[in-house]
């Protein structure tokens, strides 16, 4: 394994997520629209705000960096996951 992708909570307009906000305590707001994005703005009524999520996604991927494959250096995750889909895609093709 090269490493690890740790994400804030993002909410997607159209997902699971936002249809269920009031279960989570959650207050959506849809960003304007000269955003091109599906991702909503929320408020928590217990939990982290969504600066404190993008915070500790942050902080904890800076601290765990030199945990990281030296490999990571050359190749990133997301290619990385490219290549183990191609390669198992393969392998089912030849079994």
């Amino acid at each position: 394994m090269l490493g690890w992708q740790i994400y804030p909570l993002g909410i997607h307009e159209h997902g699971p997520l936002a249809g269920r906000a009031s279960e989570f305590g959650l207050e959506l707001t849809p960003m304007s629209d000269n955003y091109l994005v599906q991702v909503m703005q929320y408020t928590l009524k217990n939990g982290m705000s969504q600066a404190e999520s993008m915070a500790t996604a942050i902080r904890l991927n800076e601290s765990l960096k030199k945990h990281v494959n030296p490999i990571n250096n050359l190749m990133d995750v997301e290619s990385h996951k490219i290549i183990l889909l191609v390669k198992r895609s393969k392998e089912k093709v030849v079994s």
